[in-house]
């Protein structure tokens, strides 16, 4: 049988890792981290990593493994969360996912397809003409790949850009490589537990997330970041938050302006992330964080899928 392997999945600011930390206290578990921006060093006040308190109740993997100017992939996280797996069970524990990534899950539970190496000059200028003229990277995705366009949104543009970039490197379509793959590397048994509390509730759990970053000292991180010599065009620094400040250091907007923008863009990131898991029929879904219990018996196994 298949090693079972519980999974919390969900939009940013849903309550996941408060969620993940009682659940492992109760199932004696420890947490792998399933979020592509907690994966870096330096970067804390813009990706809500686990609280000292929290990683003094419970050990997290997968947090603060690479340097911001290092390459990180959905690939190489698999291979990490393996190992992790494997160390954790090792210690007669349980090893518990929780991340809002989707990529990254769908890499560990089902494997990858084997793609092109990222062209930087090439996502560069992908990036800059959807600059120039915005829905530039969906229109021109649609040309060639429509099935890939109607699954990936307008606004994903780090998938967009994957998706042409395959494209041109290899000749065939991502939908194509995608389909014959077929994503059966299927070491573990999955059991997906999904939070989605109310929208009003989420928006403004966001707002209040962003608020508590530029009070808690966001602004200074990315200074500190840039003066550092780092590239603001970096994956690192190009997420939500770190982004937004780094124009605003440059002088591209005021600080109230830095702000909304993040706020927004929050939010259309987690309508994306629900968008991705919903399409998961394996998730069972959750509205409220602090319904502990229930999702112990969710993880556990002792209830099917609500939808």
């Amino acid at each position: 049988m298949k090693q079972r392997v519980p999974v919390i999945v969900g939009p940013t600011a849903s309550g996941k890792t408060d969620l993940a930390v009682a659940v492992a206290q109760k199932i004696n578990a420890q947490i792998i981290n399933a979020d592509s921006m907690q994966v870096y060093r330096g970067l804390d006040k813009g990706t809500a990593k686990p609280t000292s308190a929290q990683r003094s109740c419970v050990r997290f993997h997968l947090v603060d493994v690479v340097e911001p100017q290092e390459k990180f992939s959905a690939k190489m996280f698999a291979e990490l969360a393996r190992d992790a797996i494997s160390e954790i069970s090792s210690q007669g524990m349980v090893p518990l996912v929780c991340g809002g990534t989707g990529l990254y899950i769908k890499a560990l539970f089902g494997g990858l397809f084997t793609g092109p190496d990222a062209d930087t000059d090439l996502r560069r200028e992908l990036e800059e003409r959807e600059r120039m003229q915005p829905g530039y990277l969906h229109g021109r995705l649609g040309e060639t790949d429509p099935e890939a366009a109607r699954r990936i949104p307008a606004g994903d543009r780090l998938r967009l850009v994957r998706a042409i970039e395959v494209n041109l490197k290899t000749g065939k379509t991502i939908s194509e490589l995608q389909a014959q793959h077929g994503f059966g590397d299927r070491p573990y048994d999955a059991v997906m537990l999904g939070l989605n509390p109310p929208r009003t509730e989420l928006y403004t759990r966001i707002d209040m997330r962003v608020e508590a970053m530029f009070a808690g000292g966001l602004i200074d991180e990315v200074k500190g970041l840039l003066g550092e010599g780092l590239d603001p065009e970096l994956p690192a620094l190009k997420a939500i938050g770190y982004r937004q400040v780094a124009r605003h250091l440059l002088g591209e907007y005021d600080l109230s302006e830095a702000v909304r923008l993040v706020k927004r863009d929050t939010r259309r990131f987690a309508k994306r992330q629900l968008t991705w898991f919903r399409a998961d029929p394996d998730i069972s879904w959750l509205g409220d964080a602090g319904c502990v219990d229930e999702a112990v018996r969710v993880l556990s196994g002792q209830r099917g899928g609500d939808g």
